[in-house]
């Protein structure tokens, strides 16, 4: 198992010595058969390698997408709230309220029930937004290559097709 405390902060391109170490038991590792990594990725070189070579290697893809997937919808909620300008006004010491904003010309948020959502892509992370997001207000579009995978809620449309409907 690779786990975050090895990889630590490194990157692809800038390898720490723990992971340079790491790295180098497992290209002197000839009877090993499954390396696991703490992220959804396996696109660093070693994974390629050790592919090459027979090496299972499996990801933890999906396992914090319900975390994510929630701080996704909190973003869009805070976005759609006008949450940040609301923010500002609050430290500036300031009323700031939506009416104020609209009588100076501002459109105010419009309703989220009734608004269709974009997923682009249909990993673990969009699976779990488009299941919440159906469940709480929303209309999904999922805009991925494939659908096999697709709820029976959601359409599945090209990317494409979508903005030209949702764009202006």
């Amino acid at each position: 198992f690779i786990s975050r405390d090895v990889t630590g902060d490194s990157t692809k391109l800038r390898l720490s010595d723990a992971v340079q170490a790491t790295y180098a038991v497992l290209r002197r590792s000839p009877n090993l058969q499954w390396v696991h990594t703490h992220s959804a990725g396996a696109d660093r070189p070693i994974y390629g390698e050790l592919r090459a070579r027979g090496v299972s290697v499996t990801t933890s893809s999906g396992a914090n997408a319900e975390v994510v997937a929630l701080a996704a919808l909190a973003g869009v909620l805070a976005l759609a709230t006008l949450l940040p300008q609301l923010m500002l006004a609050q430290r500036e010491q300031r009323w700031a309220p939506h009416i104020q904003a609209q009588a100076q010309g501002q459109p105010l948020p419009a309703d989220l029930a009734g608004q269709t959502v974009v997923l682009v892509g249909w990993g673990p992370i969009a699976r779990t937004l488009g299941r919440n997001l159906n469940e709480w207000l929303w209309t999904s579009a999922m805009a991925a290559p494939y659908s096999q995978h697709y709820l029976p809620e959601m359409t599945s449309t090209p990317l494409a097709g979508l903005l030209e409907r949702h764009v202006d």
